[in-house]
């Protein structure tokens, strides 16, 4: 309320100011507010003063406005926004307020992980789907016969059989790529080439030999003499001379390869001493021979 102003008139006793019961009136008036106003009345209340409303929206919030006056405004929830009005307080709280509960999320601005994780994503299938490190790694490209340096993103300590396989897995120095190539072209599976043929018996080539006894070499410490069966005039390979020192002999079951040092014939056998380069020969196995292939070669690219 707006003080009342007692009007005392323009002279005295000219009978131009205010009646004795309009002056306390106004007295009365100003007196109540001012004990309202120090919790001595029956309370000030917004609708008694002349500058607010005259009367209460519930749920509403008395604002200042242009620090001059004082209004009334509603709080209206918008979407993903709770408001909650008690006797005591209005709480206003984010229902969205997390990616998980929020339907739609998008982003302002670049997303910063910092130091913690994306976890849990699957495999992505559009362009613009984000992948994994360990996605990345088990579908990315690889090599089987390159290796790749790049001394700005490389890394030396790089383990796993796609280390130094591609420019994303690749190495930071020529000198740990070299050292990689010499030990795969070392452990390199030896492959009999085209002109590769089993060992046959009877003069047939559809009659195969198999192994028939393992022994050790006596003429050759360390190596191995494989013995295997043949009949009639001796195999096609002896008759044609096509089988010799210097060649490989393959086993079709085991996979054992081994270097031809000597061979002869006797007693209804082949026995072919053999320094043995990969695997373990069986007894029963079909062998064929031929000369190797070369080992991998190995191309190293450096970015």
């Amino acid at each position: 309320m707006a003080k009342k102003t007692i009007f005392i008139g323009n002279q005295s006793n000219d009978g131009t100011g205010d009646s004795i019961r309009d002056a306390f009136d106004k007295v009365n008036q100003n007196f109540n507010e001012l004990y309202s106003i120090n919790n001595a009345g029956s309370g000030l209340f917004f609708t008694n003063l002349d500058d607010t409303p005259s009367s209460l929206i519930p749920g509403s919030l008395i604002v200042s406005s242009a620090a001059n006056t004082v209004t009334q405004k509603v709080l209206i929830a918008s979407t993903g926004i709770s408001i909650v009005s008690t006797s005591t307080g209005i709480t206003i709280s984010n229902t969205n307020s997390s990616l998980f509960t929020d339907p739609e999320p998008k982003l302002s601005a670049n997303l910063n992980g910092n130091s913690f994780q994306a976890t849990g994503f699957a495999d992505p299938v559009l362009n613009q789907d984000l992948a994994t490190k360990k996605y990345v790694d088990d579908n990315g490209f690889a090599s089987s016969v390159n290796l790749y340096v790049s001394t700005q993103s490389g890394n030396d300590d790089r383990t796993g059989i796609k280390a130094g396989r591609a420019l994303a897995y690749a190495y930071k120095t020529i000198n740990k790529a070299c050292q990689v190539a010499e030990t795969l072209i070392n452990n390199s599976t030896i492959e009999l080439g085209p002109d590769q043929k089993y060992i046959t018996f009877g003069g047939s080539y559809a009659q195969i030999s198999t192994v028939t006894s393992i022994t050790n070499s006596v003429d050759i410490p360390g190596n191995k003499v494989i013995s295997v069966n043949y009949t009639g005039g001796g195999t096609d390979p002896w008759i044609s001379n096509d089988i010799r020192p210097g060649q490989y002999v393959f086993g079709m079951y085991s996979g054992a390869a081994g270097f031809i040092s000597a061979l002869t014939q006797s007693g209804g056998e082949e026995k072919y001493d053999v320094s043995v380069e990969s695997g373990n020969f069986q007894l029963g196995e079909p062998l064929m021979y031929g000369s190797t292939i070369s080992k991998n070669n190995i191309t190293i690219f450096w970015n």
